[in-house]
């Protein structure tokens, strides 16, 4: 993952590999619970992606009140299916640009929705 880190930032679960230039480094992560435990963290913490894995857009899970009209400033909503034990919620997959991500990540938790999986290829 190519990533703008600020200074400053607490990389958790990542491994900082190598520096690209001012602000910027490659970063490694662990795939599957850990991706999707490290890069959220990392979001709320102000880092953004440039690229994942070679990959320019990447699928993400969210949890949402049944029946949400949520409209983020990047992304494309896939579809959404309802959550079986918990009729009031929805699960939405929603496919958006790595570059756009934190961003994504940031607003869908300012407007309450749950974070719940991103697809790391």
């Amino acid at each position: 993952m190519v990533a703008r880190v600020p200074s400053g930032v607490t990389l958790g679960g990542a491994a900082r590999k190598a520096e690209l230039g001012p602000g910027t480094a490659l970063l490694q992560i662990e795939r599957w619970k850990e991706f999707s435990e490290v890069v959220p963290a990392l979001a709320y913490a102000g880092v953004d992606f440039i690229e994942i894995a070679g990959n320019d857009d990447i699928a993400v899970s969210l949890i949402e009140p049944s029946g949400s009209s949520w409209q983020p400033n990047a992304g494309e909503r896939l579809f959404t299916s309802r959550v079986v034990t918990a009729p009031e919620r929805s699960r939405a997959v929603w496919f958006v640009p790595v570059t756009e991500l934190a961003g994504f990540l940031r607003q869908a938790r300012q407007a309450g929705l749950t974070f719940e999986h991103l697809y790391d290829y």
